[in-house]
């Protein structure tokens, strides 16, 4: 299935497979005649969370056309040392993020600071995180045995955002934490893979919560947003031994400087939230500005649905709140 049917819009709703071709350029919006102004809106992000039993890393590579982002970051939560890096390309240079169809393809961030290589073998993804030729972060993601969400809807006038979710996936490899040991990923580390495209409102804000663990015995994958799928429909998920189950619009509510409220009007979500370090980003250059907190967190409560109840205590997990203006 190609995204873009032939009348000119998108497919819409969840989808069981990933499109075979995203077709932009088969998109009609009279808001985006011209070449150029197609490619200056088209967003792309690609986000990979790992979480280890002493540590919660996570990277991303973001093309906005008019810029390419990177960054990186290994928080230690037993002793709160992390290392975070990042990096801006004006005009994207040094930055290629292939969209889901293309992922056997490279993409990569490069800057003096940080490079950031992802790429699809077979049914892995490969990562790779190097400082100035020195390995950060090498890691083997395998996306079988788990049910992914992909979903398109509409944003915006004439808009839409196509989103990938695959959560408490199997890792390998290695990486280097704040001290220089080299730390091997093992059978108790999960990792999450989200990427992102589409045609976003020129200004925009969403929540964001992923985690992924280990709980009597069973792999437990959360994503929940708000913010995002405004138009139709939601991506909140809760994943059970790779099994995907759909949950209700989810609503976010911050309670106290580190102390939040995740919950759904039917009672199927209720957790609390409690924050630690946060990995932040203010840059505001007057026609485009981003405000980003990322936090490293902890989830305690209950998911329910027809099929399956788990119940949180202490479980670690990754908290997003973002302003953008692009």
């Amino acid at each position: 299935m190609q995204l873009i049917q032939d009348n000119g819009q998108p497919h819409f709703g969840r989808f069981e497979q990933a499109p075979t071709s995203f077709n932009i350029q088969d998109y009609d919006n009279p808001f985006l005649n011209q070449a150029w102004r197609r490619k200056l809106r088209f967003k792309k992000f690609s986000f990979v969370g790992i979480q280890h039993q002493h540590y919660t890393i996570g990277l991303a590579i973001v093309d906005l056309a008019w810029a390419g982002h990177g960054f990186y970051y290994c928080y230690d939560r037993n002793n709160d040392r992390f290392i975070d890096l990042h990096g801006l390309q004006p005009f994207a240079r040094k930055t290629k993020l292939q969209t889901l169809d293309r992922m056997k393809n490279v993409s990569f961030f490069k800057h003096h600071d940080l490079q950031i290589e992802l790429k699809e073998q077979g049914d892995q993804r490969q990562i790779q995180v190097t400082r100035k030729g020195a390995t950060l972060c090498q890691a083997n993601i395998k996306r079988v045995q788990t049910e992914p969400l992909y979903m398109c809807s509409p944003t915006g006038i004439r808009g839409w955002t196509f989103t990938h979710k695959s959560m408490a996936l199997k890792v390998s490899g290695h990486f280097y934490d704040a001290e220089g040991s080299q730390i091997y990923f093992d059978d108790k580390s999960l990792a999450s893979l989200d990427d992102s495209c589409g045609f976003l409102r020129p200004e925009t804000e969403w929540f964001w919560l992923s985690s992924q663990a280990l709980i009597n015995g069973q792999k437990i994958g959360i994503n929940l947003a708000s913010g995002v799928n405004e138009s139709c429909g939601n991506e909140n998920c809760l994943w059970v031994d790779g099994k995907i189950y759909p949950l209700n619009d989810a609503i976010f509510q911050q309670q106290g400087d580190n102390l939040w409220k995740i919950y759904s009007l039917d009672g199927a979500i209720d957790l609390r939230v409690t924050t630690a370090w946060r990995r932040y980003e203010n840059t505001n250059l007057i026609v485009a500005a981003s405000q980003f907190s990322q936090w490293i967190a902890t989830i305690d409560g209950r998911l329910k649905t027809a099929d399956q109840s788990v119940t949180f205590h202490h479980v670690n997990a990754v908290l997003e709140q973002h302003y953008a203006k692009w």
